[in-house]
This record gives structure tokens, sequence and C-alpha cells, in this order.
């Protein structure tokens, strides 16, 4: 709280645009195993169960 800089983010426009790549990866990642996690619940009711 030194200088009033403390809500800038700690590094430079080059390491945001990467580290928004890093979270977009994340975020496609994540849905992707949502998604395939809704599909084999989906599949797993329609199977009578064992």
């Amino acid at each position: 709280m030194r200088d009033g800089g403390s809500k800038k983010l700690p590094f430079d426009p080059v390491d945001t645009k990467l580290a928004n790549n890093i979270v977009d990866k994340v975020k496609n990642d994540y849905e992707q195993s949502l998604r395939t996690e809704y599909a084999n619940d989906k599949k797993s009711k329609l199977t009578p169960a064992q």
C-alpha cells in the first residue's frame, strides 16, 4: 500500500497476454471435461444398472 500502485498487476502486458491464453486454455479444458462428465452421466442413466 506504499505507492497506490498495488492495484496494478505485478507483471507487464506480455505476461498478461500469456496469462489470458493460459486462463482460456484452462477454461476450455474444464468445459471439455464437464461436457464429457455430463455425457457419461447421461449415458449411465440411460443404460440400466447392472
